[in-house]
């Protein structure tokens, strides 16, 4: 989409956005196995295009740069807002299924905790399963 291409230009070094701390496209903060992909892509919808961004002060400054440039629409994760363990949990699951979140890692130099806060938003906790009969 146009408004997050637009976002993340602005926040490149000497951009307006700059200093708001914007972290990047959910879905470029982190990898998982090709062999996931579609499942991730499924699981997680239009959440791979949502900003991360640190704080929401910066998220509101994101959009009011939206507003002022006429440019459309974009969805952000803050940091400062994510539930700092609901991704730390154990749960139990069927047959020992994984979760697909467990799948997930985050992209090297990004903080870890913090991304996968954000990744957990978009998977919750979406088992894996080999195939569509099991």
């Amino acid at each position: 989409p146009r408004a997050v291409v637009e976002i993340l230009k602005a926040a490149k070094k000497g951009g307006p956005l700059s200093k708001v701390g914007v972290l990047g496209r959910l879905g470029d903060l982190a990898t998982i196995d090709a062999k996931y992909d579609i499942a991730v892509s499924t699981a997680s919808g239009s959440y791979l295009h949502h900003i991360v961004v640190h704080t929401t002060a910066g998220a509101q400054r994101c959009l009011e740069f939206l507003r002022q440039n006429n440019i459309g629409r974009v969805n952000f994760i803050p940091l400062d807002k994510m539930k700092k363990s609901s991704h730390d949990r154990q749960v139990e699951t069927p047959e020992q299924a994984p979760r697909l979140f467990e799948k997930i890692q985050p992209m090297p130099g990004q903080n870890p905790v913090s991304i996968m806060s954000a990744i957990y938003v978009a998977v919750s906790d979406t088992l894996v399963a080999p195939d569509l009969e099991t």
